[in-house]
């Protein structure tokens, strides 16, 4: 994952799935797919506050064992990022949607990967701030 802007007050997320970690799905998977996001410095910001109270509905949902299935997301600009758990035979799972609704693209990534996201996030608001004091 990375980040990048050519606007001090935007944020653009990139993930790319290489050809090796698509192997084992279908053919159409077999190439670097990417997914583009842009949040503004509004939008990373709130979604910086979301992150923590995220984390607590996911470790009391994983603590309470859901029977139902059950979806906590953000939302701004063109992103959507959230997680979702079900019942005790499943898996939790953050997942990320870049784009509209009908062109979009969705990755799942390990739900052990939400501290790295919040520190990426962390470091967004930053890099930000840095960013908008020099304008």
């Amino acid at each position: 994952m990375s980040l990048f802007g050519n606007k001090p007050d935007q944020l653009v997320v990139t993930h790319e799935l290489s050809s090796a970690t698509a192997s084992r799905v279908d053919q159409f998977l077999r190439e670097v797919h990417r997914l583009v996001g842009v949040l503004d410095a509004e939008e990373v910001a709130s979604l910086q506050a979301a992150l923590p109270h995220m984390r607590n509905m996911l470790t009391t949902m994983q603590q309470s064992n859901p029977k139902h299935y059950t979806e906590v997301e953000f939302k701004g600009g063109t992103i959507r990022l959230g997680f979702f758990v079900g019942s005790s035979s499943s898996r939790p799972s953050l997942f990320i949607h870049a784009g509209g609704p009908i062109g979009g693209t969705t990755v799942f990534i390990a739900i052990a990967k939400f501290t790295a996201l919040e520190q990426l996030v962390t470091e967004s608001v930053t890099k930000l701030t840095v960013l908008q004091k020099g304008q």
